[in-house]
């Protein structure tokens, strides 16, 4: 019996030990990785494109508000690329980019930031528009003497419209002449007078003298 006890406990050590060495061993946490921040001075590279295109605006001038106001300017080069260092203070920014044959843009931006781009609308060329123009004889010597006047359109293409019948007449002083709805002036007394005459977004004058 002895033996048995002997053994037995001889077992319970070996299975004690086995269970040890069997225990799970503990793993080191693996470190995480962030992007660092960053810390003045900072520096602002951009770019001032035509809106629509990749295309670099050269010479656009380019100017940097800090949160205080006090600016700072640079000139894009050949690809429109620009650059500002030395920055150092964080915050909001604003941006301003001129250039010749395009409409200006003021952005806002907050500082750190690592690039930024701007993008210019070309200016829209201001079409021309028709000329409406009064003529006729200005001068008139005798009471009741009367004058036709014209009104002319004339067209961006170069051609001429007679609106003379359709515009809207009107006196500046119709007590020395009047005018009727179709330009016929009348002559009343001695003084100046400007007709003029309007259609739709286009007038035109003329003054008329009356002297006796």
């Amino acid at each position: 019996m002895p033996f048995i006890k002997l053994r037995l406990v001889l077992s319970l050590i070996a299975l004690c030990s086995a269970i040890v060495g069997c225990s799970p061993s503990t793993t080191s946490p693996t470190p995480s990785t962030s992007t660092p921040t960053q810390t003045p001075p900072f520096t602002l590279n951009g770019k001032v494109l035509q809106v629509g295109t990749s295309n670099g605006i050269p010479s656009a001038t380019v100017t940097l508000l800090d949160p205080s106001g006090t600016p700072s300017t640079t000139t894009t080069d050949a690809n429109g690329a620009f650059s500002f260092s030395g920055l150092t203070t964080s915050g909001s920014y604003t941006l301003q980019a001129v250039a010749s044959g395009f409409v200006p843009v003021t952005a806002t931006i907050a500082i750190p930031v690592a690039s930024f781009t701007i993008n210019l609308a070309p200016v829209t060329p201001s079409q021309p528009l028709p000329v409406l123009s009064v003529t006729g004889v200005s001068s008139l010597s005798a009471v009741g003497q009367t004058s036709q006047l014209r009104a002319i359109v004339t067209n961006p293409d170069g051609t001429t419209s007679d609106v003379t019948t359709v515009a809207k007449w009107s006196s500046s002083n119709p007590a020395v002449a009047h005018v009727s709805s179709s330009g016929l002036v009348t002559a009343f007394s001695a003084g100046v007078t400007v007709i003029g005459a309007t259609l739709t977004n286009e007038s035109g004058a003329l003054s008329v003298t009356v002297t006796f």
